[in-house]
């Protein structure tokens, strides 16, 4: 973008913000003065005051050149950053609170921005910044919490999605159901067919339509407490094996439909399937075969 195109996108942002934009000035000079503060937030360097129009200048003619939606949507001209070195702590002069936050980025799908605040009302903070009752760090504390609270809820609208079938899931790949250092085998019987040297995805070569009761569900980094209220068909169950992590895995075992004369167990990279359906195992089994070679 041309320097001069900058200046008219300036000079634009100046008509509309002005007035809230002289402001800033003053704030920054307050929180120069509490380095005690400034100092506890993540690799902050606070802006000089003499570097302010200029970087507002890049900042919204930044803005100005985004495409993606994720960020157009959410990123604003009226954030003035206030961090010298990067993009990162901003003041919201569009709020008469002046907000002080940093930005985040939930990388799982649905991925989205979102803010974290440091300070949502500038002036009450500095009102208070002096009172002998307000302890940064346990504030800090509970800015954290808050921003795990929101952390949480992404999680919970993903499993969701999952459950429900509506997210892409990653594809099964032969490192997805081969274990490390072993030597994937299978034996079939009238009775059905055991897989061994496995990982817990290769539940995945299952049609992911296939309707299932997940009646037990082992491993220490599962959330949700109700899962197996939750899964309804091999897909829902590759999203939760896939987002706990397939080697994280102590064990699940679940029947086909409700019928519990067909059901499948996993433990110790053991696979093991009772089924009368002997169109699936061969289905089953030429897709072991294909994936493993």
């Amino acid at each position: 973008m041309k320097y001069k195109d900058k200046e008219s996108l300036f000079k634009a942002f100046l008509l509309k913000w002005e007035k809230q934009f002289k402001k800033i000035p003053s704030i920054l000079h307050y929180l120069s003065t509490y380095p005690e503060i400034v100092n506890k937030l993540d690799d902050f360097r606070l802006l000089k005051i003499n570097e302010l129009n200029d970087s507002q200048l890049e900042w919204i003619s930044l803005i100005a050149q985004q495409e993606s939606p994720i960020e157009s949507d959410f990123f604003k001209e009226y954030w003035v950053p206030i961090q010298s070195n990067r993009y990162a702590y901003y003041i919201d002069i569009s709020s008469n609170s002046f907000p002080l936050f940093d930005v985040k980025y939930f990388f799982l799908e649905p991925s989205r921005w979102y803010k974290k605040y440091i300070i949502k009302d500038m002036s009450q903070f500095f009102k208070h910044i002096d009172s002998p009752w307000l302890n940064f760090d346990e504030y800090l504390e509970d800015v954290e919490e808050e921003s795990w609270s929101h952390i949480v809820e992404f999680f919970n609208e993903r499993d969701k999605l999952g459950f429900d079938g509506k997210l892409i899931l990653d594809p099964i790949k032969k490192e997805c159901i081969i274990a490390e250092g072993q030597e994937a085998e299978y034996i079939l019987n009238d009775r059905g067919i055991t897989f061994s040297g496995v990982n817990s995805l290769i539940v995945g070569l299952l049609p992911y339509e296939t309707e299932i009761t997940l009646e037990e569900f082992k491993a220490p980094f599962n959330r949700n407490k109700y899962v197996c209220e939750s899964v309804k068909n091999i897909r829902a169950l590759v999203y939760l094996l896939q987002s706990v992590g397939k080697l994280s895995i102590d064990f699940y075992s679940f029947v086909f439909g409700v019928n519990n004369q067909c059901k499948c167990t996993f433990i110790k990279n053991e696979l093991r399937i009772y089924h009368a359906d002997k169109v699936l195992f061969e289905d089953l089994l030429n897709k072991f075969k294909e994936i493993k070679n």
